[in-house]
């Protein structure tokens, strides 16, 4: 991604004398513009997101997320940034954004099976049973030996009392 010479946010570079907090510090002492693209290299989005997943595992959700909304500025068709959102959304219990972050997640890298299962539980979780199936069984069919999706497609069957697939649960 080219960076304007207009771009207020310097390109953030990953040293080993620099964590990742130098990244998230440097980027919130810039001014950002809500919907604005920031160009970070590669080293920097990850960094962050790692930083992002210790602060999910260390229970600080609001950083946690803040970070993760700053990777998706930089590249908001990352499939693992997307899921890394869906999951800190997730803890904080917002579950109609995680619904959102995991369906983009998935939008972005349909060939993993794990983000249509994470989307499929999440749609289930919510109540919108009918969703989660339709996106389950195109799942079970392009992969039919993911025992994730198998599962999350019986557990979802079962709510509606479709027995196609409710045997799957028991198998598990």
């Amino acid at each position: 991604m080219r960076e304007s010479s207009t771009d207020p946010l310097p390109r953030l570079q990953s040293s080993p004398s620099r964590g990742p907090r130098h990244f998230f510090f440097a980027l919130s002492r810039h001014h950002r513009q809500p919907g604005r693209r920031y160009s970070l290299s590669v080293s920097s989005l990850q960094a962050l997101a790692v930083e992002a997943s210790s602060l999910l595992k260390a229970g600080q959700l609001d950083r946690a997320y803040a970070l993760a909304q700053t990777i998706l500025a930089a590249a908001p068709r990352a499939a693992q940034a997307q899921e890394l959102a869906c999951h800190i959304a997730r803890a904080q219990g917002r579950l109609a954004v995680a619904v959102e972050h995991a369906r983009l997640a998935h939008e972005a890298a349909p060939d993993r099976p794990h983000l249509a299962s994470n989307l499929g539980g999440l749609l289930t979780q919510v109540g919108r049973v009918a969703e989660a199936v339709a996106v389950l069984e195109a799942a079970a069919i392009r992969f039919p030996s993911d025992a994730d999706v198998s599962t999350n497609l019986a557990i979802a069957c079962l709510k509606i009392h479709r027995p196609t697939y409710a045997h799957a649960a028991a198998d598990n």
